[in-house]
């Protein structure tokens, strides 16, 4: 559809049916408001505008797809919903990915980060737990985001039997303001750092599946759902009182 976007077949998909559903659509309202203005002097231009009306509203979804996917993609740094990558920020430049599969995802900025406080870098701070964040947390499979720490939980026998990965530490609290991470082998032992920290929520992590869900659909989205649904009624409802009015 449009270039420099992953492509998903299921586009091409959803294009076909939308297509053959406009065409039934189109042959059914066409007859019938052949047959409800069949004594009209205008009966033409009714006929016309029924048969093309679905058409042109597949044209318009197309149009208003593509102004989410440009919007999404470029400027809201989210995905574009036309692929089998998903993104969508959480925060402070942090951000989660899957790619394929939605049972796991990476968390992360996306690129090498370093500890934003140089005294965290000393000896005596990484004995205590904390280490750079580096690249981000692979394969979670659960997390919560609090103010602006984010609570992981890793598959660890996804990373070992899919991709031969060795995570031993279960649990990640990943602090996004100083690019550091720290890791737990209990539940518990998440919860007791957590209250150090000051965190007032209690710990209930969610697939991340639905945490992304939850932050990758915005205000924008919304819109662009409400102009493709309203404008199209509205035309299509004038359309049918005047056919029955005459």
């Amino acid at each position: 559809m449009h270039s420099g976007f992953e492509f998903n077949y299921l586009v091409f998909i959803l294009l076909i049916e939308a297509m053959i559903f406009a065409v039934c659509t189109s042959s059914v309202q066409t007859v019938l408001v052949w047959f409800l203005t069949r004594n009209f002097n205008k009966a033409r231009v009714y006929l016309a505008f029924a048969a093309l009306f679905p058409l042109l509203c597949v044209v318009w979804l197309a149009c208003i797809f593509e102004l989410q996917a440009i919007v999404n993609k470029k400027y809201l740094a989210r995905d574009a919903l036309i692929s089998e990558i998903h993104q969508t920020p959480l925060v402070n430049r942090y951000g989660l990915f899957m790619c394929d599969r939605i049972d796991f995802a990476s968390v992360g900025t996306g690129r090498r980060e370093w500890p934003s406080d140089t005294k965290l870098k000393e000896q005596s701070d990484l004995k205590s737990g904390w280490q750079p964040i580096n690249y981000g947390v692979e394969f979670v499979s659960e997390m919560q985001v609090v103010d602006n720490f984010l609570i992981c939980a890793i598959d660890r026998n996804l990373a070992k039997q899919v991709y031969h990965r060795d995570c031993s530490v279960p649990f990640f609290i990943v602090d996004t303001k100083s690019n550091l991470k720290k890791g737990f082998y209990r539940l518990e032992e998440l919860e007791d750092e957590a209250r150090k920290l000051g965190l007032k929520e209690t710990i209930s992590l969610s697939p991340v599946i639905e945490v992304y869900r939850k932050y990758r659909f915005t205000a924008f989205d919304y819109v662009c759902f409400l102009l493709f649904i309203l404008p199209p009624l509205a035309i299509l409802a004038i359309f049918w009182l005047k056919s029955i009015r005459g």
